[in-house]
């Protein structure tokens, strides 16, 4: 009976040393998955990471394109707002040199009227007043002409300017 008693308590001895033995390699199996799980995690994090960065260089690379590309739209507009001065620079000492011109013009056609006056004194009062409406009639036609010229052009002017500035 002694052995017997021997028998089952080195049997049961067996059987716990054997559950002992399968619960620590269900431990170990368990530690292996969860180890092979955070490395996966980590392996997915630092995937994740690399994503990000490279994101956001690709975003900061990006943001540099638009910059320059803004830089150089503003650099055109400075340069065409520049060349628009220049031009209409040029058109308003144009204009003024027409303008000065015009009323070289018409001084010229007022001493010839001057002479006209006193040559016409000398002759017949009909001949007279016939010249003189005459001059007057040439002088005012071509004042009134060069005046309405001279008023499109500053309009056209100053529509150009408004639209430039309204432009930019």
């Amino acid at each position: 009976m002694c052995d017997n008693y021997n028998y089952q308590l080195n049997e049961h001895k067996k059987k716990e040393i054997e559950s002992k033995q399968r619960k620590l390699e269900e431990e170990k199996k368990q530690l292996e998955e969860t180890r092979r799980l955070i490395e996966e995690e980590k392996a997915r994090k630092l995937q994740q990471k690399m994503n990000l960065k490279k994101e956001r260089e690709d975003i900061l690379q990006q943001k540099q394109i638009e910059k320059k590309a803004v830089k150089e739209f503003q650099l055109q507009n400075k340069e065409e707002h520049n060349k628009l001065f220049k031009q209409n620079s040029v058109k308003e000492i144009a204009s003024e040199e027409r303008y000065k011109k015009f009323f070289k013009d018409y001084d010229k056609n007022l001493q010839l009227r001057m002479q006209g006056h006193i040559e016409s004194v000398t002759t017949t009062e009909s001949v007279k007043n016939k010249q003189i409406e005459e001059w007057i009639r040439k002088n005012e036609s071509e004042y009134q002409k060069k005046l309405k010229e001279k008023e499109e052009e500053l309009a056209k002017w100053r529509n150009n300017v408004i639209i430039f500035y309204l432009k930019n």
